[in-house]
């Protein structure tokens, strides 16, 4: 986790301080591994010191764990930003809900807290680039029936591409890796938007870095308050 300031997720009268979880247990390889153009995805890993082949280290993680409610994740925009992203109930059949974790637009180093409640409803807090408060949503899922999420980005004009290759008619849109070195219990998500155009996709249109983190609530507090403890 890169934030060295503590953050707030405002619900009108939650204010949690966020604490990094352990790294959970480390999902199966993708078999077969997708072979791509990954000159631009390696760089990008090597500029973060990041000990990741692209072409041989590509983790099966097209449908997450959510684990014992509530839990929550941080979600950084590492590259990219023309799209949306968030997350969708994975075992939906047909065409599932998106809940936005980040704007269309967002700049890189945005970051939202999405915190999955336990009576099924999905709270989200978005942050800019420099670590201001932008926004807060509540969504509303099914309690009891959202086991496993998938990520997805959308252009805003009807293409949605999901982590689950079923999703894109067979083709994979996302490629997922685990954090090494300092970046260790980490998830880096790389989207390919167009996963069925390119004769060599790159998957480095939108790369996300994830990190499970624990919500611990605190009191009622204001935004205004929040800022005093905080700075």
């Amino acid at each position: 986790m890169r934030l060295a300031f503590p953050c707030a997720l405002l619900l009108g009268w939650l204010a949690p301080v966020l604490l990094p979880l352990p790294a959970a247990a480390a999902p199966p390889l993708r078999s077969p591994q997708v072979t791509f153009c990954s000159d631009r995805l390696n760089d990008l890993f090597q500029s973060y010191g990041l000990g990741i082949d692209p072409i041989s280290d590509q983790v099966d993680a097209q449908a997450r764990d959510l684990g014992p409610a509530p839990t929550a994740w941080l979600i950084i925009l590492e590259h990219g930003g023309d799209h949306g992203i968030g997350l969708y109930d994975a075992d939906a059949v047909g065409t599932p809900a998106l809940f936005e974790a980040l704007h269309a637009g967002a700049l890189v180093g945005s970051y939202s807290i999405v915190h999955l409640l336990p009576d099924g409803r999905i709270a989200v807090a978005r942050f800019d680039e420099n670590g201001v408060f932008v926004d807060t949503e509540l969504f509303t899922s099914t309690p009891g029936t959202f086991h496993h999420f998938g990520l997805y980005v959308s252009d805003g004009q009807g293409q949605i591409v999901c982590s689950q290759d079923a999703r894109n008619d067979g083709h994979p849109g996302v490629l997922t890796y685990l954090g090494t070195g300092q970046f260790y219990g980490d998830w880096f998500d790389c989207f390919e938007t167009h996963p069925a155009g390119p004769a060599c996709p790159q998957f480095v249109d939108v790369v996300v870095q994830m990190e499970p983190v624990e919500v611990n609530p605190t009191r009622q507090e204001t935004w205004g308050g929040v800022k005093t403890r905080f700075h």
